[in-house]
């Protein structure tokens, strides 16, 4: 089966929005036919640490091959977990929890990707990867996912002139009034973004790049970034040539 990965955000040793992430997991195991991952048992599992003791390390129990214990009472972390669904049931194949820094982002560069899907977080990326290495305008892509890519030039993916979303991100457009839209098909539907949208917070709407000019800003969201923590004036995204 293939592996999927999910990020969890991590404040104080406790994850957040759990809800939304599991919604996404069941939704990703139903659509394979096979038993979901239930993530209040692993990531209570894998947050097995003493995050106030000042260095304790985690038990074995709360490691898995790969993984890395750190503490978590110092500000916003990520729990990365890479996971097998498998018809006997899921297994978790890595996992890290690292300290989260946000990436200071210069410049939006569209780049055309009409036929790449990713409806599913799947730890493979090598597509978008791919799209990005042939695309003479593009930044390229990380070595990994966890490691933030060179420079301040961020991806902002089109399909047939639509926008979508940026490489590791969700799409929200402000408008002059306020009013937040964002694409109504995105490449991948990330949890902050359903979070947001059930809070009547977002709109979705079909947005153009041609659009742009109608809006004041564009913002990045994710599990760990929320809206504000990196946002652009429209003037920042470099339209297609």
């Amino acid at each position: 089966m293939c592996r999927f990965l999910e990020t969890i955000r991590v404040e104080a040793g406790r994850a957040l929005h759990l809800e939304y992430h599991q919604a996404r997991v069941s939704a990703t195991a139903a659509a394979h036919g096979v038993p979901a991952l239930e993530l209040a048992d692993t990531v209570a599992e894998l947050l097995q640490v003493d995050i106030f003791a000042g260095g304790g390390a985690a038990p074995a129990s709360a490691r898995t091959p790969g993984g890395a214990a750190t503490l978590g009472d110092r500000g916003r972390q990520k729990l990365r977990i890479v996971y097998e669904l498998r018809t006997g049931g899921p297994s978790v194949l890595q996992h890290e929890l690292l300290p989260y820094h946000i990436r200071l982002i210069r410049t939006l560069v569209c780049v055309e990707a009409p036929g790449l899907r990713y409806d599913f977080k799947y730890a493979d990326r090598s597509e978008l990867d791919r799209l990005l290495r042939e695309n003479p305008n593009a930044p390229g892509p990380p070595a990994r996912e966890t490691e933030p890519p060179a420079g301040e030039t961020e991806p902002l993916l089109l399909r047939n002139g639509y926008l979508s979303d940026s490489r590791y991100a969700n799409l929200v457009l402000r408008e002059a009034g306020g009013r937040l839209l964002t694409p109504a098909q995105p490449l991948l539907a990330g949890t902050a973004r359903a979070r947001l949208l059930a809070a009547g917070v977002l709109h979705t709407a079909p947005l153009h790049i041609s659009d742009l000019p109608h809006f004041q800003s564009v913002c990045l969201i994710n599990a760990m970034l929320d809206i504000g923590d990196c946002e652009l004036p429209v003037s920042a995204v470099q339209q297609p040539r």
